[in-house]
């Protein structure tokens, strides 16, 4: 891998490679053809946001080996995992792709990364933020979306596209990540998620003010602007001149 790829740069050798490295992962041992998966998504991403680059394209150009093999029954988690992270690179082929993942037994969150890493922006129904760990993590209620659709319509239109290019990096981070691990070490093993409690059954913690006491100077009274001073006996944060107290829990 150092020799082709290095902190997000390919080097010159690269675009001649990839048929060699494609060659590679056809005839290679499964134990093998996760790391040259994982290899191909890497060189296909130097060239991130354009993904129709020379370098992409070459990898891209090879599409048909990589679904086949994705196709294969019995190839393994770690295998399954580096293709999906490959795949993720061709939004352009986003139809062929899904067409073989979705007929496969994937988890919930690999399927949902996939997904998010095939679209394009709609800049009418912009979809931003809530990518991680996974897009599937996310259940959002009416106020929700609400509120994410409010701040999306403030940005304009080079903040949309910093924001989505943002997320897909993500989702490349994450998928990538998972499939490396996977291929050097095994089946990765999701635990279970923490149940989130309803909003009306949680409270604000108690915490001293003395905690706050190193970031003072950047605290202000909301109306007034004025610094907070802490008082520790009681709990609470007070601005001098407009005689307010506020829970420390909340003073921020």
């Amino acid at each position: 891998m150092d020799a082709l790829w290095e902190d997000g740069t390919a080097n010159a050798e690269a675009l001649a490679a990839v048929p060699a490295l494609v060659a590679a992962l056809e005839r290679a041992g499964t134990d093998r053809k996760g790391y040259l998966a994982v290899l191909l998504g890497l060189l296909a991403e130097t060239e991130y946001p354009d993904l129709d680059g020379p370098l992409a394209g070459a990898v891209r150009g090879h599409l048909d080996t990589y679904l086949e093999l994705l196709a294969t029954p019995g190839i393994g988690t770690p295998l399954t995992l580096g293709l999906l992270y490959l795949l993720a690179h061709f939004p352009g082929e986003r139809d062929r792709i899904l067409a073989v993942a979705t007929t496969l037994d994937l988890e919930a969150e690999d399927l949902s990364r996939l997904d998010r890493a095939l679209s394009t922006l709609d800049f009418e129904r912009p979809d931003l933020g809530r990518v991680w760990p996974s897009p599937s993590a996310w259940t959002l209620n009416e106020d929700e979306r609400a509120f994410d659709q409010g701040w999306i319509k403030e940005l304009a239109p080079e903040q949309l596209v910093a924001n989505w290019e943002n997320d897909t990096r993500t989702v490349f981070g994450c998928t990538g990540a998972r499939a490396y691990w996977a291929v050097c070490n095994g089946d990765p093993r999701n635990l279970p998620a923490a149940p989130v409690p309803e909003r009306r059954e949680v409270t604000a913690p108690v915490a001293d003010a003395a905690l706050f006491a190193p970031h003072l100077g950047a605290l202000r009274c909301p109306p007034a602007r004025d610094r907070w001073s802490p008082t520790t006996a009681s709990r609470a944060a007070a601005a001098a001149r407009r005689a307010t107290r506020s829970p420390a829990a909340s003073s921020t």
